[in-house]
C-alpha cells in the first residue's frame, strides 16, 4: 500500500518484498489506480534482496567517480524490527550506500527497544529487554530497534536527522505516551548525546546523505 500512495509522488519507484502475495497485491493496487508507469515491484528471496537492490539501482557518476548508485530516497518500511541485530547492521549499510550525496533515508514504523512496553508483538511491558534466547520465537514477529544500530552503520548521527516523530504532524498522530515522556526526560537530563527522534516508542526518522545539494 505504501508503493502505490508514494508512487503518485515521485518519478518512479523500485519496490522490494519477499512475499509474492504483497507484491501481487501491489501490482494490483497500482494497475487500479493508474500508476504501472511510477513504480516497478520484485519479489526477490531474503538472502538475495539487497545484492539485487544494489544491482538494479540507478546509477551516474558522482563527484568524479563512475557508476555510482544515485537513489534519491530509500524507505524502510515496519522492516528493521523483524530483523536480527547483523541483518540489521547490513540492511542500513547496505541502503546508505545506494543513496546519492543528499539522497535520504527515510525509516519508519519500527518499534524502539529503549521504551517498556512493546506495542508492536507481544503487548507486554519489557519485551525489548528480553534477551534473544527467551524472545527467540518471536523474533520475525518484530522485536524492538534503538539508535544504537544506527550509529553502528552510518556512524556519528548528530547531523545526519533532518525530520524525526517529534514533527507537528507526528505528535497530532501519535500523541506522546507515558513512556515517552520518562525516556524524553532522562534522554534530556542525562544528556544522550543522539538526536532525540530516537526517543520516541516508534523511530520514524528521515537521515541525508552529507554531500550533493544539502550542502551546497
Amino acid at each position: 500500500s505504501s508503493t502505490a500512495a508514494l508512487a503518485s509522488r515521485v518519478a518512479h519507484i523500485q519496490a522490494y518484498d519477499i512475499s509474492p502475495a504483497s507484491v501481487e497485491a501491489a501490482r494490483r493496487r497500482l494497475g487500479i489506480m493508474g500508476l504501472t508507469d511510477r513504480a516497478t515491484c520484485y519479489c526477490v528471496e531474503p538472502q538475495r534482496l539487497l545484492a539485487t537492490m544494489a544491482a538494479q539501482a540507478p546509477r551516474r557518476s558522482v563527484g568524479g567517480q563512475p557508476d555510482r548508485p544515485t537513489a534519491d530516497i530509500v524507505l524502510i518500511y515496519a522492516v528493521l524490527e523483524h530483523q536480527t541485530v547483523p541483518e540489521r547492521l547490513e540492511t542500513l549499510s547496505a541502503c546508505w550506500d545506494l543513496l546519492r550525496p543528499g539522497g535520504m533515508l527515510v525509516v519508519a514504523d519500527t518499534p524502539n527497544r529503549l521504551t517498556y512496553w512493546d506495542a508492536h508483538t507481544s503487548e507486554l511491558p519489557f519485551f525489548h529487554m528480553l534477551p534473544d534466547s527467551v524472545a527467540e520465537v518471536l523474533a520475525r514477529w518484530g522485536r524492538g530497534v534503538s539508535y544504537h544500530e544506527f550509529e553502528l552503520a552510518l556512524g556519528d548521527l548528530t547531523n545526519l536527522v533532518v525530520l524525526d516523530g517529534f514533527a507537528p504532524e507526528m505528535l497530532e498522530w501519535l500523541g506522546l505516551s507515558v513512556e515517552e515522556q520518562l525516556l524524553i526526560d532522562y534522554w534530556k537530563r542525562k544528556p544522550i548525546p543522539v538526536p532525540i527522534g530516537f526517543a520516541r516508542k516508534t523511530i520514524d526518522v528521515i537521515l541525508r546523505k552529507p554531500g550533493g545539494d544539502a550542502e551546497a
